[in-house]
């Protein structure tokens, strides 16, 4: 974990990738609002490099101190890490959302939209969202980026778009869409506006 002022972070990466700097610089420099979303320069920022904060800056810098910390700090950075701190059942399971276990252990099964029933299993991580269901072992879970990158290739809009879309009026779930025709669950903030418009090319509910 890092703690610095901004100030300083920016001295030290001017120093070490003043490139870094002057790409992100300018991608802000034309800023465009929208709603209540500011638009930076989209191909001045993705043609920014995309090294860590840590090779960039934090092994060179010499203003630097390492302070031991022991705060039961995890990362979550995969679905068997959320298992590791959930709280299981007597056979080792976390569950969340509408779900039943039969013959099931040391699982962690998550439904965020409909009924899911998982029977004689072990040590799986299985997700049923909007999008997608995903059933992976948990020692192999965090390989969902091979997955990603798959549909990238495949240009498939799951790696890019969920269902339901959030905004700053508030959100919209992509119930069914087809040739000529999209429907949306449409839910408005209290005393928000979504923009009126209308599609020439297909009809939308």
């Amino acid at each position: 974990m890092f703690l610095f002022r901004a100030s300083n972070y920016l001295e030290e990466l001017k120093k070490f990738r003043p490139d870094i700097l002057e790409q992100c610089q300018g991608s802000v420099m034309d800023v465009k609002t929208n709603l209540d979303f500011l638009r930076i320069d989209k191909n001045m920022f993705e043609s920014c490099s995309a090294e860590s904060v840590d090779y960039a800056v934090m092994e060179k810098t010499s203003h630097a101190v390492v302070v031991p910390m022991d705060a039961g700090w995890s990362d979550m950075g995969s679905w068997s890490s959320l298992w590791d701190i959930s709280e299981k059942d007597s056979e080792g399971n976390s569950t969340h959302g509408d779900v039943i276990l039969h013959n099931t252990r040391n699982s962690c099964v998550r439904s965020d939209n409909k009924l899911v029933a998982v029977i004689g299993i072990d040590d799986l991580v299985v997700v049923s969202t909007k999008d997608v269901l995903m059933v992976a072992h948990k020692d192999s879970d965090q390989d969902v980026k091979m997955i990603t990158e798959s549909l990238k290739i495949q240009a498939r809009s799951e790696w890019q778009l969920s269902r339901e879309v959030y905004r700053s009026w508030g959100k919209y779930d992509s119930i069914d869409s087809g040739e000529g025709y999209q429907a949306k669950r449409i839910t408005v903030k209290p005393g928000a506006k979504l923009s009126v418009q209308m599609h020439h090319h297909r009809a939308e509910h």
